[in-house]
């Protein structure tokens, strides 16, 4: 039996290297980016008015000029070569360019305007008020995004603003899931009184989709040996499996037995912790397999600390380290394992709390949603009170 930390280095240790993909910008979402970005060119690329308004000299309104004569409309995409002549002023439009020798600009609702021309407010203004210069933002080559940044609306607005519509990004692996047990069914059908829903698939699928992953294989297998090897066998055409049940020591437990038969090879089993003891994982080639417990709590729990990890490795995606938190309830361990337990997390002046919850062991499902994580009650300290500092974990 392995410790948390040595289980959690062996699976990091199993991760292969990630693989490169070319995407459409449209696709990329959820993805890590596998390159730096460069601006193609400056940005903005030309002097942008930032409001609607009029554009006039600072030179003149440094010799005291207030009102001043328009000589025309500029327009958004309006090219400079085309802009009005003459006249000491230019009207001009959100997001134009603004060509020499304007470098002031004057919202129209703080200029009064008349048959005559417009007065502007008596203000003191730097040169390019109003006006974002050319480069302000970013110049040619400046790095953007910056290589294993996670696509999202922020980066991907940003690349299709540079007219990167394909980029290079680390693929997210395939994932099957395979939930075990005779008692085990869809959700949609009603259960006979013996008979359980798959809530499993339901907890792995949503831990996928937080790191942008969807499932490509889901299978329901009843406690039947060649049922399980064969649907081992269609999973293992994936880059990651996840089980649920058949990891203990049942006379219906046949994963390990299945998934040695099929060549994959065991890294280890059983971890010493609560929940979650009877975790299995190994790897074929560059396959992983994980083998978790069937209750729903030891399901979440393994994901989290096990499973998340090596998903976010193998994608190039950063996963969170524990965070410290202090302990606002009492508690005490009962057992030699080092215990993960439910609890409600409050965070006040950059300071985290958390605060135990009801709990009825690894098979209590109906307690998750009163949660926002688990805290680690590690063996060396038995009795925790109130202000104590345990690990916590988010889910």
């Amino acid at each position: 039996m392995v410790t948390i930390k040595e289980a959690l280095e062996l699976v990091l240790q199993s991760v292969p290297e990630p693989e490169i993909r070319k995407l459409k910008l449209g696709e990329a979402r959820g993805f890590t980016l596998a390159e730096d970005i460069c601006a193609d060119r400056d940005y903005p690329p030309f002097h942008r008015a930032c409001v609607d308004g009029y554009a006039v000299r600072l030179s003149d309104l440094q010799k005291g000029q207030v009102s001043f004569s328009p000589s025309g409309t500029i327009l958004a995409g309006d090219f400079d070569e085309n802009a009005p002549t003459g006249g000491d002023c230019v009207k001009i439009m959100t997001g134009a360019s603004l060509p020499a020798p304007w470098d002031v600009l004057f919202k129209v609702e703080d200029c009064i305007e008349s048959q005559d021309g417009i007065t502007i407010p008596d203000k003191n203004p730097e040169k390019w008020h109003n006006i974002d210069t050319k480069g302000v933002i970013a110049s040619a080559e400046d790095i953007i995004i910056q290589k294993n940044s996670v696509l999202d609306i922020r980066s991907i607005t940003a690349l299709a603003a540079t007219g990167k519509s394909v980029v290079s990004v680390y693929n997210l692996p395939t994932v099957a899931i395979i939930s075990t047990g005779s008692e085990i069914i869809p959700i949609d059908q009603e259960p006979k009184p013996t008979q359980i829903r798959d809530v499993n698939y339901y907890s792995l699928l949503y831990g996928l989709q937080s790191i942008g992953i969807e499932p490509s294989y889901y299978s329901i297998v009843a406690d039947d040996k060649q049922s399980l090897d064969l649907a081992i066998q269609k999973a293992l055409e994936y880059d990651v499996v996840l089980m649920s049940g058949g990891v203990s020591m049942g006379d219906t437990d046949y994963v390990p037995s299945s998934l040695e038969a099929a060549g994959v090879k065991q890294v280890f089993h059983k971890v010493k912790m609560k929940p979650g003891k009877p975790i299995w994982f190994g790897v074929k080639g560059e396959k992983a397999v994980f083998g978790l417990p069937g209750n729903p709590f030891s399901v979440s729990v393994g994901f989290k600390i096990f499973v998340e990890p090596y998903l976010k490795k193998r994608s190039c995606r950063s996963f969170s380290e524990p965070v410290r938190a202090n302990l606002q309830t009492q508690r005490t361990l009962r057992g030699d394992r080092p215990e993960y337990f439910p609890v409600k997390a409050d965070t006040r002046n950059n300071q985290i709390t958390v605060t135990t919850r009801p709990h009825k062991g690894s098979g209590d499902l109906l307690a998750m949603p009163e949660t926002d994580g688990v805290a680690l009650h590690e063996v060396e300290n038995r009795e925790l009170l109130v202000g104590d500092t345990v690990e916590f974990l988010p889910w």
